[in-house]
């Protein structure tokens, strides 16, 4: 049974797009990097959580994970969901941070608290399987 949850999350999370594994939406080349680190310095929680789809890729800078995360968690303490599911998505298979699941389930459920529908699965997941949280 547990396995068949696990295939569920799996079709699940390649629908709604992956776990920050998505074409991020920079443009190419070192001035366009430089534009989106600024915004994202300056706090622009979109630029945040696009700089850090470009650190999980590799698109424009070297691929960093840990620099990934980094990013996305600067986006995700200013609510930006995706950015909030993405985290979660690290922390579950630990991407960039040591695999933590109750971390993880923390994410999720801001995610899904924003109707955020990857988010709802993995956390409604979490919770069928026990993981970072009693099983119910």
């Amino acid at each position: 049974m547990k396995t068949h949850h696990f295939a569920w999350l799996i079709l699940l999370v390649l629908l709604a797009g992956g776990c920050g594994k998505k074409e991020p939406a920079t443009s190419a080349g070192t001035n366009g990097i430089a534009e989106l680190k600024a915004k994202a310095e300056g706090g622009d929680s979109i630029a945040q959580y696009t700089l850090a789809e470009d650190y999980i890729s590799g698109n424009g800078v070297a691929k960093n994970e840990a620099e990934a995360v980094k990013w996305w968690r600067k986006a995700a303490d200013q609510g930006n969901v995706q950015a909030q599911y993405s985290l979660g998505c690290c922390y579950i298979n630990g991407q960039g941070v040591t695999k933590d699941d109750a971390e993880a389930v923390k994410w999720f459920r801001k995610a899904a608290d924003q109707n955020n529908v990857g988010g709802q699965y993995s956390l409604g997941a979490a919770y069928a399987n026990g993981q970072g949280l009693a099983k119910d």
